[in-house]
């Protein structure tokens, strides 16, 4: 309007330049949008929690025109670890290929999918700007850390598997140990007639000290609990379990594992050739479940015999899961509770009352002393009150 009241050409000019300035400016960000390619390269696509590992990503201009402002933002979940990494900006001449290294600490075990970078592309005179998400898809499995435990302490009662145990009644009859002398007390059943026959005195055989054993191991995957967001509380529990289980198929003692999540996973293993399946689900285990651990233990423990041994997994030990483990425990079940965090030394009495009841309990307050708890004799680690 100012060009036609007064009748000059140069408002003209200014009008046809901001249109080609605009218009150029549009066209440069978006076909620098359409010509980035991304190269994504890992160290190592298999880790344990807590370890490191070197992300490099090659982002290239494929396009003629120069690429005035790029920020460049690598995003990482943050179940993994908790990590902000820097923003990088660059100018990206024709064909020009920028290499950024970043080196990512696998705190926390699960399956993870790398390689997302998010590119913000400007006009030189930051006009219009356009985001650009680069996805490559690396897969990366952080397994959760797995202690090696030179003993654990189990009862054997039933029929599946064998480990070795000091008690009399469960000496192995098809496994002599050696014959002595009878001696008055010795059961007349144990006596070994032949070579007493011979010798013309009583002889008696000794038996190999060992019994059968078999392990459920249940696992709270309660959604609703008081750990449902503490993935450092999760990883402990998933460590302390993982640990046990390896203990136990190392010594060909039958296992169960099973948790009330919503997928309610059940795996059983009898060697190390199980261990793998096992480790799998550990690393895959989020509390996901609608049932609380008591129904659940509840539940799965009608399932079993006389005498089965369960391996109860949590990190709450409220009121309606103490009296359950009571009732199992009454029910001539092998009960083991091993409890992981900090909340769960909020009741020393309960505690007490299930030890004295038979209920074996490992209280493990952090993540490093798992190994050192396990290994103990089933007795309740007794803190300053």
């Amino acid at each position: 309007m100012l060009a036609v009241f007064t009748g000059g050409r140069f408002i003209y000019h200014i009008a046809l330049t901001l249109v080609v300035v605009y218009m150029g400016s549009y066209f440069a960000v978006y076909w620098n949008s359409r010509k980035l390619y991304l190269s994504f390269n890992i160290s190592n696509k298999t880790v344990t929690a807590g370890d490191s590992v070197h992300v490099e990503y090659k982002i290239t201009n494929m396009s003629v025109i120069p690429i005035a402002y790029g920020l460049m933002t690598f995003l990482v979940s943050r179940r993994l670890g908790d990590m902000e990494f820097k923003s990088e900006s660059a100018f990206f001449a024709p064909y020009q290929m920028i290499t950024i290294r970043r080196n990512v600490v696998c705190r926390n075990r699960g399956f993870y999918t790398l390689g997302k970078l998010v590119v913000e592309l400007r006009d030189p005179f930051g006009i219009f700007s356009r985001e650009v998400v680069l996805d490559k898809a690396i897969e990366l499995t952080v397994y959760p850390r797995v202690h090696t435990l030179e003993y654990f302490k189990m009862p054997a009662k039933e029929f599946f598997g064998r480990i070795d145990v000091p008690y009399v009644t469960h000496e192995d009859y098809t496994n002599i140990r050696r014959v002595r002398p009878y001696q008055v007390g010795d059961s007349v059943k144990k006596i070994h007639w032949k070579l007493s026959a011979k010798s013309e005195n009583p002889f008696v055989k000794e038996y190999e000290l060992s019994a059968d054993s078999k392990a459920y191991m249940l696992i709270d995957g309660y959604g609703g609990g008081l750990y449902s967001e503490d993935m450092a509380v999760q990883d402990g529990l998933v460590e302390a379990g993982i640990s046990v289980v390896k203990y136990l198929l190392n010594r060909g003692i039958s296992v169960t594992v099973t948790a009330s999540t919503r997928q309610h996973p059940v795996l059983t293993g009898i060697s190390l050739e199980s261990f793998e399946p096992m480790l799998n689900l550990f690393t895959g285990f989020m509390p996901t479940g609608d049932q609380p651990f008591k129904a659940f233990l509840q539940a799965e423990a009608s399932k079993l015999y006389y005498g089965s041994t369960i391996l109860a997994v949590t990190s709450v030990l409220d009121e309606g899961l103490f009296y359950t483990l009571l009732g199992l425990s009454e029910k001539q079940l092998e009960v083991i509770l091993i409890l992981f965090g900090r909340e769960a030394d909020s009741s020393y009495k309960e505690v007490e009352i299930l030890r004295d009841s038979g209920v074996k309990t490992y209280y493990i307050e952090d993540r490093k002393a798992i190994r050192s708890v396990l290994e103990a004799q089933g007795e309740y680690q007794v803190k300053s009150y």
